[in-house]
């Protein structure tokens, strides 16, 4: 819908993938869920699609302006087939599930904006080692069980400011990387509040390292950007 805003008032519900493309912004009222395979977004708009009876197997996003998004069980970031997972233009994007993971198959990029995810599952990367799954400004993770790892897959993060990770009781974070390798860029803050004892975050920074340990009992990290 070219330059219109879109309201979603009736239950959406499709077998395979459902596409939104507006410029201009998407919301849904009670009852306006959205029930599909895969759901694709783009064309610059603004999606703000926070009820908690959404139920979509996977998310892509291209060239598209803030995303808020709530699914009912477990969210995967990729894998729809039309994007390489969530790419908002300098936008924020907020993802939650109300029970469930979320997998970071594909990356999440918002230069400059702010990437939020809140699983009450865990918080995993389905991603090759090494790949950086979150690009933004600032960054949050918070999971009611883990944040961590498929094998040996670290959740990387290239961030410009600041990163705030939680797990949940009983959880743990496992391997979060936190990587920019590029000079005068401020200082970073990283707050690992995690309610659980005795996990371990490895963090890689290219600045200065600054850390609120909260009660995890251990924290390594580097400023060197290796």
């Amino acid at each position: 819908a070219a330059g219109s805003d879109i309201s979603i008032q009736q239950a959406v519900s499709v077998s395979s993938n459902f596409a939104l493309l507006a410029r201009g912004c998407v919301t849904q009222t009670a009852g306006g869920t959205i029930n599909s395979d895969g759901l694709l977004l783009g064309l610059g708009g603004n999606f703000d699609l926070d009820d908690a009876s959404n139920d979509v197997s996977s998310i892509e996003a291209c060239n598209a302006g803030a995303i808020t998004f709530r699914d009912t069980n477990a969210l995967q970031v990729g894998g729809v087939g039309g994007f390489n997972g969530v790419d908002t233009n300098c936008a924020n994007v907020n993802l939650s599930t109300v029970a469930g993971n979320i997998v970071l198959a594909e990356p999440i990029s918002a230069l400059g904006a702010f990437v939020t995810l809140n699983a009450n599952g865990n918080i995993v990367s389905a991603q090759a080692p090494a790949t950086t799954e979150i690009s933004s400004g600032l960054a949050a993770l918070q999971a009611g069980g883990s944040i961590g790892v498929v094998g040996s897959n670290a959740v990387e993060m290239l961030v410009l400011a600041s990163v705030s990770v939680q797990s949940g009781l009983g959880g743990s974070v496992d391997a979060v990387n936190v990587i920019n390798t590029s000079a005068g860029l401020g200082t970073f803050a990283l707050d690992l509040a995690d309610a659980n004892l005795g996990f371990t975050a490895q963090i890689k920074l290219g600045n200065t390292l600054s850390k609120t340990a909260g009660a995890c009992q251990s924290v390594s990290g580097s400023t060197n950007g290796s």
